[in-house]
Formats: C-alpha cells, sequence, structure tokens
C-alpha cells in the first residue's frame, strides 16, 4: 500500500539501450488526426441534444417510465430495512416522478412524434386525471395528421367523459398503439370503463409479470452490490493491516522511453480509428447494417496495430514479452491474494462512485437519462445483444487496460511520478468515454483508483479484473431495458 507515499520518479533517466526514436512526422500527423476525431465526438456530445443522439427515443423513455412506475408501486410495500437500503444504493432520495415528467416535457418539446404526444398525455392523466387543459390538448389532435386524430379519440375513451357507443372500434383504435406500459396503462383504463373483465385480467397480468421481473433484477443487483461493499472493505482493511509484497512482474516505469510510449499509442489508437470508420463506411455502402459485424470488425481494427507496435517498437527492443511487461502471468502468491486486491478495488469503487452519483445526479445538467440507454442491448437483435455484452464484459476491460494502464499510465510512469501519471492517464479515460459529467466523474474516480491497483500489484490481471466485475454489474440493468 504504497503508491501514494513513493518519492515522485525523476525525470526520465537517459534512454535504455536498443530503442530507436521513432520518426515525429508520422506521430505529428497521427496526432492531429486524433485531435480531429476527438473534437468531433467532443461535440457532438456537447451540442448534440441528447434526444438526438437515439433512434428511438420514444420507446427508450417509455421502458424508463416502466420502471419508475413499478418502483413508485413496489417501493412503499418494501420492509424498512430494504426501503433505506434501496434508498442509498438506487438514488431514492430523488423524486422519479417528477424527474420522468421533466424528461417527458423535453421529449414532447424535441421530438414531437405522435406516439410521444400520447405517451405525456397518458402519464399527465394518470397522475392528475382528465383536466381542461388535456381536453384542450388533444382536442388540437383531431386536426392533425393520422394517427393523432385516433389517438385523440382513444384518450378521450379511456380517460375522458366520452360516452364509448363502439367498444369494437376503440379496441381496433388501441391496436395501433405499440405495446409496451403505456398500451397496459391505457388498455386498462378502457377495460375498466367498458367492464371488460377478460381484458382487464389480462392488462394486470401483464402488469404484474412486468413488476416481478423488474423486482427480482433489483433484490439480486442490491444485494450484489451490498456483499460486494462489505466483502471489498473487509479486503481493504485486511491489506492495510498486512502489506503485500507485488503480485506480478510489470516494471513501472516500464522499460521504454515515454516518448515511445507516446507515439506508440497515437500513431496505434489513430491508426485504428481510421481504419473503424473506413470499414463501417464500407459495411454500410454494401448496405450491410448489422450492428454486431460493424461492432467485432470495429474493435477488431483499432486493436490490432494496438498490440502490433506495442510488440515492435516497446517490447520486443527490449527482447520483453506481453506477460512480463504487464504482469500478465499467474499471480506470485496464488490467486487468492489477487483476488483479496480485486474485491477490495471493487468495493471501494461501488462506495465512492454511490457518494458522487448521491451527491451529483439532482444537480442540472450532470445527469441525463441518455447517458445509460444502450439501444443496442434494448432493442437490438440477439446476435447483437450477445456480442454488445461481450465486449462490455470481457474485451472492452482487457483491452481498455492494457491501453489505458499498461500503456499510457505507464509510459507517464517513466516521466512522472505516481501521483500525475495516475492524473493524467484518468482524465484521458474519463474523456474517452464521451460521457456526460457524472459519468466522467465516475470513470475518471475508477481510472485512479485503477492505476493505483497496477502500481501496486505490478500486474494488469488484477485492473482487468475489477474492470470486468464493474461492466458485469451493469448488465441486469441494461437487460432490463429490453422490453418484456
Amino acid at each position: 500500500m504504497s503508491a501514494m507515499n513513493q518519492d515522485p520518479a525523476p525525470v526520465e533517466p537517459a534512454s535504455p539501450t536498443g530503442y530507436r526514436r521513432l520518426h515525429p512526422l508520422p506521430t505529428t500527423l497521427a496526432a492531429v488526426l486524433l485531435v480531429l476525431w476527438t473534437g468531433v465526438c467532443a461535440a457532438a456530445t456537447l451540442l448534440v441534444p441528447p434526444l438526438k443522439r437515439l433512434d428511438h427515443p420514444t420507446r427508450a423513455l417509455e421502458q424508463l417510465a416502466a420502471q419508475i412506475d413499478v418502483y413508485g408501486q413496489v417501493q412503499p410495500r418494501l420492509p424498512a430495512w430494504e426501503r433505506a437500503l434501496d434508498d442509498f444504493f438506487s438514488g431514492g432520495f430523488v423524486d422519479n416522478e417528477s424527474q420522468l415528467r421533466e424528461w417527458y416535457r423535453e421529449l414532447a418539446a424535441q421530438h414531437p412524434d405522435a406516439l410521444a404526444q400520447l405517451h405525456v398525455t397518458i402519464l399527465d392523466a394518470e397522475r392528475s386525471g382528465w383536466t381542461l387543459s388535456l381536453d384542450q390538448r388533444v382536442s388540437v389532435w383531431t386536426r392533425e395528421p393520422s394517427p393523432l386524430p385516433a389517438y385523440a379519440q382513444l384518450a378521450r375513451a379511456a380517460y375522458g367523459l366520452t360516452q364509448i357507443h363502439d367498444a369494437a372500434v376503440v379496441w381496433s383504435t388501441l391496436d395501433q398503439v405499440p405495446g409496451g406500459w403505456f398500451h397496459d396503462m391505457i388498455g386498462s383504463q378502457l377495460a375498466r370503463r367498458l367492464g371488460d373483465q377478460t381484458r382487464l385480467a389480462q392488462y394486470e397480468r401483464a402488469q404484474q409479470a412486468r413488476a416481478a421481473r423488474y423486482l427480482l433484477v433489483w433484490r439480486v443487483d442490491l444485494i450484489v452490490e451490498l456483499v460486494l461493499i462489505i466483502i471489498g472493505v473487509t479486503a481493504l482493511v485486511w491489506l492495510f493491516r498486512h502489506p503485500q509484497p507485488v503480485l506480478g512482474t510489470a516494471a513501472l516505469p516500464p522499460p521504454w522511453p515515454w516518448s515511445s510510449g507516446f507515439a506508440v499509442v497515437v500513431r496505434a489508437v489513430a491508426l485504428g480509428v481510421m481504419f473503424s470508420v473506413f470499414v463501417g463506411l464500407g459495411l454500410r455502402l454494401i448496405r450491410v447494417r448489422q450492428d454486431e459485424l460493424e461492432l467485432c470488425v470495429g474493435w477488431l481494427v483499432i486493436c490490432l496495430p494496438l498490440f502490433v507496435m506495442t510488440r515492435k517498437h516497446l517490447l520486443k527492443p527490449a527482447g520483453g514479452l506481453f506477460t512480463t511487461t504487464f504482469g500478465l502471468r499467474a499471480p506470485a502468491g496464488g490467486w487468492s491474494r489477487c483476488a483479496v486486491w480485486v474485491l477490495a478495488t471493487v468495493g471501494v469503487s461501488l462506495v465512492v462512485e454511490d457518494l458522487l452519483s448521491r451527491a451529483m445526479y439532482t444537480l442540472p445538467g450532470w445527469f441525463h437519462w441518455t447517458e445509460s440507454f444502450d439501444e443496442t442491448v434494448a432493442f437490438g437483435s440477439p446476435g447483437a445483444v450477445i456480442v454488445s455484452l461481450v465486449f462490455l464484459v470481457l474485451i472492452g476491460p482487457i483491452s481498455e487496460e492494457f491501453l489505458f494502464r499498461g500503456l499510457v499510465f505507464g509510459s507517464l510512469r517513466r516521466r512522472f511520478g505516481w501521483g500525475w501519471a495516475a492524473t493524467i492517464s484518468a482524465a484521458i479515460f474519463a474523456g474517452a468515454h464521451f460521457y456526460g459529467r457524472l459519468g466522467t466523474l465516475c470513470i475518471f474516480w475508477d481510472g485512479l483508483l485503477l492505476a493505483w491497483l497496477y502500481e501496486e500489484t505490478r500486474s494488469l490481471i488484477p485492473c482487468m479484473a475489477v474492470h470486468i466485475i464493474s461492466n458485469l454489474i451493469l448488465c441486469p440493468d441494461l437487460l432490463l431495458l429490453r422490453p418484456s
């Protein structure tokens, strides 16, 4: 437990023998390309409204609305101890219904399609009843293009005072509304007004099944997070009381000059980005729009130059191997010691991220619901979902740890002490994800924590394990976004 107390590394010593300085022109061109690409991505993040980044914002927000509605119904009936834990870990301190209304007002203003307008009306009618303002709102729909006139008739039949003369016409109109939470809500209301007990029971069963599904996932999340925090804090205390020798063989600072490491990272990432753009355009030109294929090929062409250039310019001159240079062999002292480090780091990460989310979640501009919504997982084909989750849980964490801790942090460590190297590499790590403010802050914290873990253990194995577990914890919530 010594990284924080180490003396700063001296300014880079004489370049190790065997390393040849890479020509600055290709590195400069690659850096310019990366700056332009980063600028475009940053502009898209900052300037493009969040709803415009989604292909199906109305469907996406409906999935969240269903969860918030079920949460509002179930949470008050939970035992007191479970409500207290849920309030801390899941943010029960936030007024979810008010926030949902705000999100729908934003959706109606920026994406005023017919279905979004119907959803807003159903939401308002369920919360406040049928008011004069709602009646005036749907009156305007009767003069709008289809399907708004039909939606106006449907809303008045379900929530208004309109006499229902032909039930068959009303049910036929409901069939025009895509299935989901709002469909079930307005269908239940229609069944009550018409006294159709068969249909009412059908909608209630669907709502109960949805609620049971959500509650099961929430409880599993709560138990897993609580157990990981308890075990992690216990492991961290044990590590402080029983200092451990390093697990791996990674040399920090690494053998290569920091300028060589910088050049390899810039060149390889720029080449990978360029290749992935060309591959994506090529697939679209031949009319291949399979998300999983684009993801596989795109990630492959990004990672391949990185591994090849690392082997050629950083490892080969010193006769090093990936396994020894980055501490990728079986940990010294056994896997149990590695597990203690991993669990301690995961526990600390969860505690701090929960506190950050609790402190920042309600601040204006710090979080938007679209940041945590993955349309590929929610609406993609089963193949796309599988590929996306494999990359999220396995390939992404392994390649990112190799890049950001092994190369970026390692190369900076050749030039700076732990503090500056960790801070700069964590900032690059957070910026590369292009999240909002809260997401960037959490990723920056994880970057600092993983840099500390790499420094202490001298191995990328525990870093990769922590990253994998952190991403794995997200999977149940992501899968919950898929329509049932």
